[in-house]
């Protein structure tokens, strides 16, 4: 079957991708997808004509995951002869290719998101946007609710389906995922991501002959790593960050994420667009004065910001006991590898009151002494169970660290606490309380709470 005509024949039809141009352009799985459903084809026989090959078992998946390696980009040049249709990979991320990591903050292949009002409305105009992949956006930019990742009524995750009578219905109950939803709250600094997401989705999807270079991400890190140098402002575990990352561009050793640009424009105080279309431009003098107190960057994975909720609910536990003694939060936190700084913009007043209780327990040498006591006994706890005899770990503190027996008692106390606190099954408990979907939101709006107070006061001032 061919389509068009005065000589511009093409095998599939030259249906145009939607939006072209703006941040709520289709994304080119659902341009495929209509492709599907307008020619009658099944997946394997347009793989077929596109000469798909992924290695993958499933040979009736079309997968075109964000556009972002040679294979998929090979697939959209394909596809572009044979309907003859120009910039359809503006429905990609073709033109961040070069920079972008290929994991970048995509939802997945095999499991997707929406707009459940969207759903609820939609027509024979309505399309679904590349915006709805992208795992760093909270909420619809046309209704301003939070994408769904499962229906409402099951609870199941939806698997990518190419049929488009399928795709707004629940494939395990079969009831609808579109529905009425209010407009959903977000912390202000997540509304700026939101926005930022826009813009890079914005410049992707407006049509141009190349993708931005790597030279000009190189160039901008390198430019953002010697104005914090100059600026004598920024933390030096920041700064260490920014070494890192101008090794890796310099190198070309490790691409950066999406949630890596994002970060980098909140610590540079610039916006997506302005990164992305002035590279040299914005990574000029800078408003790092106004983040001196910025010791990490400032937008989390979901899994590092789950594990400051958790941190945050193991503190609180432990406090509860009220334990005989009280071990550096290093020593308490140290099985989560979690970012403690975060742990402390999250929850100043108890991370807090917890460092107060430590230093009321004696001066430096004391407190080093009993700290040392702690390593002791949580190691010997470890070797010989909770059921050992506690007096004769005592005794092994005592003639080890050369401690009086009460503090060796206390401590020892404290360890079997601690043991208690960090059991497998609260860790766990605490982990379900706030899912990973639902973690960063938490740690960024406490930290724009915490925000704000600093500004309020400083006001005040």
């Amino acid at each position: 079957m061919k389509f068009g005509g005065a000589g511009n024949w093409t095998i599939l039809p030259p249906l145009t991708l939607r939006g072209v141009g703006t941040s709520h352009v289709e994304s080119l799985q659902h341009y495929a997808d209509r492709l599907l459903w307008v020619t009658g084809l099944i997946p394997a026989e347009l793989r077929e004509l596109i000469r798909w090959k992924d290695g993958k078992s499933n040979r009736s998946a079309i997968v075109f995951d964000g556009g972002l390696t040679a294979k998929v980009l090979s697939h959209v040049d394909r596809l572009e002869l044979l309907t003859g249709a120009k910039h359809l990979r503006c429905g990609t991320l073709w033109a961040l290719s070069d920079i972008l990591s290929m994991h970048s903050n995509l939802y997945g292949g095999q499991r997707r998101r929406w707009c459940p009002v969207c759903y609820e409305y939609w027509d024979e105009l309505s399309y679904e946007p590349l915006m709805w992949s992208i795992d760093l956006a909270s909420c619809c930019p046309i209704h301003e609710c939070k994408f769904e990742h499962a229906c409402s009524h099951c609870g199941n995750f939806q698997r990518n389906v190419h049929e488009l009578d399928r795709r707004r219905f629940c494939s395990s109950c079969k009831k609808p995922l579109g529905h009425e939803a209010r407009p959903g709250y977000l912390p202000g600094f997540l509304i700026w991501v939101d926005q930022q997401v826009h813009e890079l989705v914005e410049y992707c999807a407006t049509p141009r002959e190349m993708p931005m270079g790597w030279h000009s991400y190189a160039r901008f890190v390198r430019g953002l790593r010697l104005n914090a140098r100059a600026s004598g402002v920024v933390q030096e575990s920041m700064r260490l960050i920014l070494r890192d990352m101008d090794r890796h561009a310099k190198r070309r050793s490790r691409r950066p994420s999406m949630r890596s640009l994002i970060n980098l424009c909140a610590l540079q105080g610039i916006s997506m667009t302005q990164l992305l279309n002035a590279p040299d431009e914005s990574s000029g003098p800078s408003l790092f004065e106004q983040y001196s107190g910025l010791r990490y960057l400032p937008l989390p994975s979901a899994f590092q910001a789950q594990r400051i909720y958790m941190a945050t609910r193991l503190i609180e536990h432990f406090f509860e006991q009220s334990p005989a003694y009280y071990p550096p939060i290093s020593q308490l936190l140290r099985p989560l590898n979690v970012q403690r700084l975060g742990v402390r913009d999250a929850v100043p007043e108890l991370y807090d009151a917890y460092e107060a209780r430590y230093q009321s327990q004696g001066n430096r040498d004391r407190l080093k002494k009993l700290s040392q006591a702690y390593m002791a006994a949580d190691y010997w706890l470890g070797s010989t169970g909770r059921d050992a005899d506690s007096r004769s770990i005592a005794l092994e503190i005592v003639d080890a660290i050369e401690l009086a027996m009460d503090d060796a008692v206390k401590v020892l106390a404290g360890a079997v606490a601690v043991n208690d606190a960090r059991a497998f099954y609260r860790l766990d408990g605490y982990r379900k309380e706030l899912p990973t979907r639902s973690a960063v939101e938490w740690v960024t709006g406490r930290w724009s709470e915490l925000v704000h107070q600093l500004h309020r006061r400083s006001d005040q001032w």
